[in-house]
């Protein structure tokens, strides 16, 4: 039975240096200030006072740790928000300028139509009033003839 005893009693004081070290690296995690650590390390209340110190100070950090990082999701859902806004824009702004695009080229197009239209007309006017001094030759003068020879698409 002594055997039992002992082995039992080894095994519990085993546990309690394992408690004992698993403390004191918690008090070092959170007593990270020398005053903090005087204010634990004191030794007059005895080792269990310091246990509960340990104990409270674990959990309010524990509870500082749990409303910061509620508010980081919160930040990050806002952010994803935002961040679906913004892609919802640039799709917008994509298709907007796609739209653009092509109204500027029909634009274009239309443009180049109305040059050929205007040098149609001209051409046609233009050989109208030939005809009309061909046909009057006495009556035009000198400077009509030179104003029409000088007469460029666009001119009027």
């Amino acid at each position: 039975m002594d055997s039992a005893k002992g082995k039992k009693r080894t095994l519990e004081r085993k546990r309690r240096e394992l408690m004992h070290t698993r403390f004191d690296e918690l008090q070092a995690l959170l007593f990270s200030s020398s005053a903090g650590s005087e204010e634990v390390g004191n030794r007059a209340h005895g080792r269990r006072s310091d246990k509960e110190k340990i104990l409270v100070r674990a959990s309010e950090k524990i509870q500082r740790q749990a409303r910061l990082l509620e508010e980081i999701e919160g930040m990050i859902a806002l952010t994803k928000k935002e961040l679906d806004t913004l892609k919802n824009e640039k799709l917008e702004l994509r298709n907007d300028k796609t739209y653009l695009r092509n109204e500027i080229h029909q634009l274009r197009e239309e443009n180049r139509g109305f040059r050929a239209d205007n040098l149609w007309l001209w051409q046609k006017h233009k050989k109208e009033y030939e005809m009309k001094i061909g046909l009057n030759g006495e009556n035009s003068s000198k400077g009509d003839i030179e104003m029409l020879s000088n007469l460029q698409p666009g001119d009027h």
